[in-house]
């Protein structure tokens, strides 16, 4: 039965069972309808100041207009995606346990969790719109090289409904892209013990 089809009180037993899986399983993705974002940021002085908004994303309020929480490597992916010619629009995926948001299982430390990519960007070619999911995600953290391992196996078994999946972090000023589509990247992503390492090879390239 299609999770769509389920009333509240039937949806809420459904992720109560399923929170009780052991193993991750594939579930549905559902169609968001409305985008939870916060229009103001804090400033350190406890003033508030608006958001800038962009109206590419997939979701946005009655005046167009979606508010942009990024930092600085997020907002040069958005901004390089943007002046592609095939771009259509994009999805920033929730970084919360909600149905509407792609979570890929990883392990750590012997225990599943869940990577929530950033990006989900949507380019029309030749008549098809494709979409690319697109992780910018510092090499320095604790869950890197987890998280690339659970990247490459959800590559491995879900790449064909993408026409991009990459990771991007920053070596020496530069952003720089793991394409895990390419079956030598994953190989490597499982059996090196440094993410840098990964980045500053050969195996990744220039993100432009």
């Amino acid at each position: 039965m299609a999770r769509t089809s389920l009333s509240d009180e039937e949806k809420t037993e459904y992720e109560r069972l399923e929170g009780m899986a052991q193993q991750p399983e594939t579930t549905a993705l559902e169609r968001p309808h409305a985008a939870q974002a916060d229009t103001k940021v804090r400033e350190a002085d406890g003033s508030e100041n608006e958001l800038p908004t962009d109206t590419k994303h997939l979701l946005v309020a009655k005046n167009g207009s979606y508010p942009l929480d990024l930092n600085d490597w997020e907002t040069k992916v958005l901004r390089t995606e943007e002046k592609r010619e095939t771009f259509l629009g994009w999805y920033r995926n929730p970084d919360r346990g909600v149905h509407e948001s792609l979570a890929i299982a990883y392990q750590e430390n012997g225990a599943w969790k869940a990577l929530r990519p950033d990006f989900l960007f949507f380019h029309e070619i030749n008549g098809e719109i494709v979409c690319d999911i697109v992780d910018p995600h510092g090499y320095h953290l604790a869950d890197a090289l987890p998280k690339l391992r659970g990247l490459a196996d959800y590559a491995e078994r879900h790449g064909s409904q993408y026409r991009r999946i990459e990771a991007i972090a920053e070596v020496d000023g530069q952003l720089r892209v793991l394409d895990l589509k390419r079956k030598h990247v994953r190989q490597a992503i499982r059996q090196t013990g440094e993410a840098k390492m990964l980045y500053a090879s050969d195996l990744a390239h220039d993100y432009q």
